[in-house]
């Protein structure tokens, strides 16, 4: 009897948790996303991703749509390309807010979102460049060339 009692408990806070979303990281370049959401257990085959991309400044909807993901593991990975975005800088720290919904069949949607930056970070022939400029860093601080530090 108890462990009946225990398997239906069991059974029924897995079938409730299943597929939440636990966390949401995102990785940028000057016009992409990826968007990685980390899972318990991954969501059902019916459940329906949608992303939202709204620019922080001025409230304009970006992207609104549907998108599929690519399983690794617990993780499904999430692509966005050919983004229309102003670049991030020291100077003008334009950000984002990016939404990752998941509506599942007898389920509440679930709803991540995160602020992000668009920018391009590398490293070429020992330099640092932040979107195609070169950058020098000083102690803890985040120099443009044309900063005049």
């Amino acid at each position: 009897m108890k462990r009946s009692f225990f398997l239906a408990l069991l059974l029924g806070y897995l079938t409730a948790h299943a597929g939440n979303i636990g966390r949401i990281t995102v990785f940028t370049t000057l016009h992409s996303a990826r968007i990685d959401a980390a899972f318990d257990t991954l969501p059902s085959a019916n459940a329906v991703f949608r992303v939202l991309l709204m620019d922080d400044r001025t409230g304009k909807l970006i992207v609104d749509r549907k998108i599929t993901g690519t399983a690794t593991g617990h993780t499904l990975q999430f692509h966005l390309d050919g983004l229309d975005v102003d670049a991030w800088t020291p100077l003008n720290p334009h950000l984002y807010r990016i939404a990752l919904s998941l509506t599942q069949p007898g389920q509440a949607t679930q709803q991540q979102e995160k602020r992000i930056g668009f920018r391009l970070f590398e490293s070429r022939n020992g330099r640092l460049y932040l979107n195609g400029h070169p950058i020098f860093l000083r102690g803890i601080a985040i120099n443009p060339p044309d900063r005049g530090i």
